[in-house]
């Protein structure tokens, strides 16, 4: 390693110079003795090239980058010997009495005493199944056939022993049982026992009603305060900082309950699991890389898993219950394995799904909100307003866990996302009612009924029996899956910003009106021609070119304290009048915040009303403490507000990214369980991913 000590010490003393000096040799030695190097002074960065002598000069005139005096130059990729100089280099850094580990061997046998290790599981290249148990000796996947070795492009050879893929996987139970090593970490997993809440409000995930009715179902779970309670977060992304999907990279983590709020989302605290392979994201198949993890799960509640307590100087038997699943909206489809898109898009409402097909915009919509009213309520009767008829239709039921593990026992999951050129995808099968009872002959004439208790139609919008449904308690939670806040309100608001400056993503266009047309709704907005030009009327739900220079120029303007959120500014065109490359956190604060503000005298009364209703009840609703008879006001409110919407915003506003989330929210505040997700704050994938 080069020797970096007289970088810390005075340019005027003799040393600097000479260290400079010696550096300077030593890089150009390395590279070859070139005549020019790049100079990492301060000014240069590391980026301009000069000759050997020049960047001495800088160096003892100028300084080095503080960047570079902290950077390892690791000349050997980062192997063994590589990470062996870092650890030499670093107690240099550290007090005199420091006991760092010197060597890589040293780190290793000292980690190990942790159970710090992780598991290195093949899996197939398409995601068909995982090489273990059964199949750990096999060469070929047993469905596909395709090797689990790396083959050369070029030759053909097979590289024995180098596999396709490999998924990482950190069991669970050491971890778990490492928490109670700590004296300050198992009191802590103590503080739900005693912190509930005891005014009504929600706070955290034990004030919700999962909480509750899971503590009545199991009261031998429950009587333990030590037992664990969890949520699985994931989501993809792509570890190479591009902009592009080349590459889908799927981590899946454990949030623990147990903790204090300002503690269960500390990253410390958030246990990494899984480490799904890309390049793409496994679907539906992300079930075959689940397995580890859910017989870890199964492990812990049903088998006893003897537990050192710090706390207490004593052992107990470790349980651990799922309480929940934390996703966007695609991955919801693929831990649920339901549909979330086409006729049946809802993975709430299911075949009850309230969906239209634009024939112009060529997709589905999800409307009819005034189901939802009360059946006094004026807006039911209002046909004008909405789609030219009278509401008189109720909102549908939603299947429980139980109901739909009923539906799903015969289903055969076919896992695997094997490309399959000119031909569809073959859909999964659900074994044939028939054939099960001639095979159980032995059943009681009670059971052959039961068997014949299928609802066909509901079969037809599920992909696979999710592999949650192996955990004994799942089907009795009565909110299994959950929607992140945030990415909900990054789709509501890009689609409001979008379709208020007609930029990006607009809902507002040709073929937008041509529906309205279609429909026979809300003619003084429909497409009129004027001599060989199309002309569309103007629509409430548009800014005109003044307003859209007001709006961008308020956007601008604001400034808001460090930490608060990104620079908007840098994102909005004044000149064009666009805003584009928002982050989900901008949007965020764009939605709860900022947007009222923006809008405040623009857009005509009734759309600007609808949007500010709509930013209070991510307000209130994204709270650290909210009361559970005001989510029954926000409940009411919101379903009027939505009423606005498809009053006064074109049909394609409500495709299935924004009625989704509208429909999950809608269902929590219904039933007062707004605090089975955990508060919101503490499900966001931001502060978990």
């Amino acid at each position: 390693m080069v020797d970096k000590a007289w970088v810390h010490l005075c340019r005027a003393d003799p040393g600097y110079e000479k260290g400079a000096s010696e550096f300077v040799r030593d890089v150009a030695a390395a590279l070859g003795d070139v005549d020019m190097i790049v100079c990492p002074c301060i000014d240069c960065r590391n980026i301009d090239r000069h000759y050997s002598n020049v960047v001495v000069d800088h160096l003892v005139t100028r300084g080095m980058d503080e960047a570079y005096k902290r950077r390892l130059k690791t000349q050997n990729g980062w192997s063994d010997k590589s990470f062996n100089d870092l650890l030499e280099t670093l107690p240099g850094m550290l007090p005199a009495d420091n006991v760092l580990h010197t060597s890589l061997y040293e780190v290793k046998k000292f980690l190990k005493s942790f159970d710090m290790g992780y598991e290195k599981i093949h899996a197939c290249v398409n995601d068909c199944c995982l090489f273990r148990k059964k199949y750990k000796k096999l060469e070929n996947c047993p469905k596909c056939k395709v090797s689990r070795w790396k083959t050369n492009i070029h030759t053909g050879e097979v590289k024995q022993g180098v596999p396709q893929k490999v998924l990482r996987y950190f069991p669970i139970i050491p971890r778990l049982k490492r928490m109670f090593r700590s004296e300050d970490m198992a009191r802590d997993l103590r503080w739900h026992f005693t912190s509930k809440s005891i005014d009504g409000k929600l706070r955290h995930p034990v004030d919700s009603v999962t909480w509750d009715q899971m503590n009545a179902k199991y009261p031998s779970f429950a009587s333990e305060e030590r037992n664990v309670r969890l949520g699985l977060s994931t989501d993809g992304f792509n570890p190479f900082n591009m902009k592009n999907s080349m590459y889908s990279f799927w981590p899946v983590l454990l949030v623990n309950y147990n903790l204090p709020p300002d503690l269960c989302m500390k990253k410390e605290n958030i246990m990494l699991t899984l480490l799904i392979p890309g390049p793409h994201q496994p679907g539906n198949s992300i079930d075959v890389y689940l397995e580890p993890l859910i017989e870890d799960l199964n492990h812990l509640w049903n088998n006893v898993e003897v537990t050192y307590d710090a706390f207490s100087k004593s052992t107990f038997t470790l349980k651990a219950m799922l309480l929940w699943t934390i996703s966007d909206f695609p991955a919801y489809g693929n831990l649920a394995g339901c549909k979330v898109k086409g006729k049946m898009g809802c993975p709430l409402c299911g075949k009850n799904t309230d969906c239209m097909w634009l024939k112009f915009s060529r997709k589905h919509v999800y409307m009819c909100h005034r189901k939802r009213l009360p059946p006094t309520h004026s807006f039911r009767g209002k046909k004008s307003w909405f789609d030219g008829k009278v509401e008189l239709g109720r909102k549908g039921r939603i299947l429980s866990g139980r109901e739909i593990c009923q539906n799903l026992r015969n289903f055969k999951n076919e896992f695997g996302n094997l490309k399959r050129s000119g031909r569809k995808r073959k859909k999964p099968v659900c074994t044939s009612v028939g054939s099960e009872v001639e095979d159980l002959s032995s059943e009681s004439e009670e059971e052959e009924e039961e068997e014949l208790q299928v609802d066909v139609e509901e079969l037809l919008r599920w992909k696979k029996k999710s592999i949650f449904f192996k955990l004994p308690y799942w089907e009795e939670l009565p909110v299994r899956h959950n929607l992140d806040v945030m990415h909900i309100e990054r789709n509501v608001a890009a689609s409001i910003v979008s379709t208020l400056l007609h930029c990006g993503k607009s809902k507002d266009g040709l073929q937008a009106r041509k529906d309205l047309e279609e429909l026979g709704i809300r003619k003084d907005l429909h497409p009129t021609i004027k001599g060989k030009q199309r002309y569309l009327p103007a629509a409430p739900w548009s800014l005109s070119k003044t307003e859209k220079k007001i709006f961008c120029r308020r956007l601008l303007d604001f400034k808001g304290p460090d930490g608060y959120c990104s620079d908007i500014s840098r994102d909005v065109s004044l000149d064009e009048c666009k805003v584009t490359g928002l982050k989900s956190h901008d949007y965020h604060v764009l939605m709860q915040q900022f947007l009222p503000i923006a809008l405040r005298g623009l857009l005509p009364k009734g759309p600007r009303l609808a949007i500010v209703r709509l930013c209070s009840f991510f307000n209130h609703l994204c709270q650290r403490v909210i009361d559970r008879e005001q989510l029954l006001v926000m409940e009411a409110e919101i379903v009027e507000t939505l009423c606005m919407f498809e009053r006064f915003f074109p049909p394609n506003f409500f495709d299935i990214d924004v009625e989704s989330g509208f429909t999950k929210l809608l269902d929590l505040c219904k039933c007062t369980d707004r605090g089975s997700m955990g508060i919101e704050h503490k499900d966001w994938l931001l502060s978990t991913l």
